[in-house]
């Protein structure tokens, strides 16, 4: 079984109709923060085929979604190989998509998103280091050069080691 791609547009419909379910595969801190009505969440670090076990899919559609689109197709790649009864389908653009399209989602006001607290944890480490540079020993420059690596790594493979330790952290359990 191989995936097809669909828009927030068309998707839309399908969940309201009950036609289709929809799974996201971020981390739970994300979903908690902000995430589409219908979707449940299921993240890709510990995704399994045998999570479909719990839902009715017979005729249905599975939409399989994420922030942009990455780790949905990772998902959809696990899902490829297994016998199924149902059609699977990945979210064109994943939430960020969906909220382009003006479709609504969920919200909480208390919780950063993962993206966020990534993005604000760097900076910070960025400008301490900084100020360690000029006013403590220079060797803390250093420290700026490793997050620039660490970045880099993320943006050329999709992986960003930060993003996983703060999903681990205690606050997006």
């Amino acid at each position: 079984m191989s995936f097809t791609i669909i828009t927030a547009e068309n998707a839309a419909p399908l969940l309201k109709n009950g036609q289709a379910i929809i799974i996201d595969v971020r981390e739970p801190s994300e979903f908690r923060a902000e995430h589409i009505e219908q979707a449940t969440n299921h993240p890709l670090s510990s995704f399994s085929p045998k999570v479909l076990n719990s839902y009715e899919t017979k005729g249905k559609k599975v939409i399989i979604q994420c922030l942009k689109g990455g780790r949905a197709k990772s998902a959809c790649q696990l899902l490829e190989n297994i016998d199924t009864d149902f059609e699977l389908l990945l979210l064109e653009g994943g939430i960020n998509g969906w909220k382009e399209a003006k479709l609504p989602t969920v919200k909480s006001s208390s919780m950063l998103p993962l993206d966020q607290q990534v993005q604000l944890t760097i900076g910070i480490l960025i400008i301490l280091s900084c100020i360690l540079g000029f006013t403590v020993d220079s060797n803390f420059f250093y420290l700026t050069g490793l997050i620039g690596i660490g970045l880099s790594f993320a943006g050329l493979t999709g992986i960003c080691a930060m993003a996983r330790v703060l999903a681990k952290a205690p606050w997006n359990r």
